[in-house]
């Protein structure tokens, strides 16, 4: 319970409570430099992560210490794993919720989010092998099932937090699409012009907003980059 609190806390902390104003800006304008000091590379406590959210840097080390040697209970493997699902589920739907609520935008609280969904996918996935040498001493005719509930939890842990991933990249990429497709709004005139002027030579240059019409998925590329 004393470590769901604490997940809990820095979810609605870091992710829950946006800053005012952050799901209404269409896109991050903030220099690549800018952002990595601001987001990027270090923990609360100066650590390195890999992740860009203080809130899944928590999550994280939270699961690892659920099968550290200091804290795991031999014979307790389905409890703690029972915990470890109930944590990694709990930040999901903190994240789904977000998403429903239409408050994840285009900005580096939300890109962050989206590239650190898909580290802690992979991250967990690599503590397979550590998980597996933590409850060894539970593989007994009583525990045959122990290295199982092992593979099946890790492996559902890491196909929701896929399930997650790909609803986020459904998400972005309708914003992204929507702000494409705003840039267009010159077209609708085209017609009208050539009804008032009738012999007006067609163009022989790109009109002015073409070269904007894809700018929202450059500056998407461009922010995505800075968490690789």
């Amino acid at each position: 319970k004393e470590l769901i609190v604490r997940v809990a806390d820095e979810f609605a902390g870091h992710i829950l409570t946006l800053e005012e104003g952050d799901s209404a800006q269409p896109m991050v304008l903030q220099s690549p430099a800018l952002a990595l000091s601001a987001s990027a590379g270090e923990g609360a406590g100066g650590e390195d992560t890999p992740f860009a959210n203080p809130a899944f840097t928590t999550l994280y080390n939270i699961c690892v210490q659920c099968f550290a040697k200091e804290t795991y209970l031999p014979g307790l493997a389905a409890e703690f794993l029972e915990l470890w699902v109930q944590l990694i589920s709990f930040a999901r739907n903190a994240v789904q919720r977000e998403v429903e609520k239409e408050k994840l935008g285009l900005t580096l609280h939300g890109l962050s989010i989206f590239h650190d969904v898909q580290v802690l996918s992979e991250s967990l996935a690599a503590l397979r092998p550590s998980i597996l040498a933590a409850v060894v001493d539970d593989f007994s005719s009583e525990h045959q099932g122990v290295q199982e509930l092992v593979e099946r939890t890790v492996k559902g842990a890491v196909e929701e937090l896929n399930e997650l991933h790909a609803r986020l990249t459904s998400h972005f990429s309708s914003l992204i699409s929507k702000q494409c497709v705003h840039a267009l709004q010159p077209l609708l005139g085209v017609a009208q012009t050539y009804r008032l002027m009738p012999n007006k030579a067609p163009p022989v240059h790109p009109s002015y907003y073409v070269d904007s019409i894809f700018t929202p998925w450059k500056e998407f590329q461009r922010c995505v980059a800075i968490y690789s």
